[in-house]
C-alpha cells in the first residue's frame, strides 16, 4: 500500500516538473562603481509589476554578480542601492516563457551625482546672465 501511494504522489509530480522546467526565467547582471570595480554587497530588489507582486532580495556576491531565477513570464523592475552611491533602477524588463535577461548597472556616488548636479546648476546661471 506505502508503494502505492509513493508510486500515485510521484506520478501526480511529473506534470510539475515537465511543466515547470524550461519555463522558468532568470533575471542576472552586475553592479559597478563608475570606475569599473564590482560592487561587493549591494542590496538588488526586484518586483512584478503585474497584480501578483513578487518581491525579492539579494545582495551581490565578490564580482558584484546578482541572479535572480525561477522567474514566471511577466514584467519586472529591479533596484539597486548601497551606502554612498545614489540608487540605480530600471523597469519594464519584459521576461517570456523561459527568458532570461541580463542588466548591468553602473552606481554612481551620491558625491558625484552632487558635483554633476551643481556644475549644471552654475552653467545653468552663467546663461542666464
Amino acid at each position: 500500500m506505502k508503494k502505492l501511494v509513493i508510486g500515485i504522489v510521484g506520478l501526480l509530480m511529473i506534470p510539475a516538473f515537465v511543466f515547470g522546467a524550461g519555463h522558468s526565467g532568470a533575471i542576472a547582471g552586475s553592479v559597478l562603481d563608475s570606475s569599473g570595480r564590482p560592487v561587493v554587497g549591494a542590496l538588488v530588489s526586484m518586483a512584478t509589476t503585474g497584480p501578483s507582486t513578487l518581491d525579492r532580495m539579494i545582495l551581490t556576491d565578490s564580482r558584484g554578480v546578482f541572479s535572480f531565477d525561477n522567474l514566471v513570464a511577466g514584467e519586472y523592475s529591479v533596484q539597486v542601492t548601497m551606502p554612498q552611491f545614489a540608487p540605480s533602477n530600471k523597469e519594464k524588463i519584459q521576461l517570456a516563457a523561459g527568458g532570461s535577461a541580463t542588466l548591468k548597472f553602473n552606481l554612481q556616488t551620491v558625491a558625484d551625482v552632487m558635483r554633476r548636479a551643481a556644475s549644471r546648476d552654475a552653467r545653468q546661471a552663467a546663461d542666464i546672465v
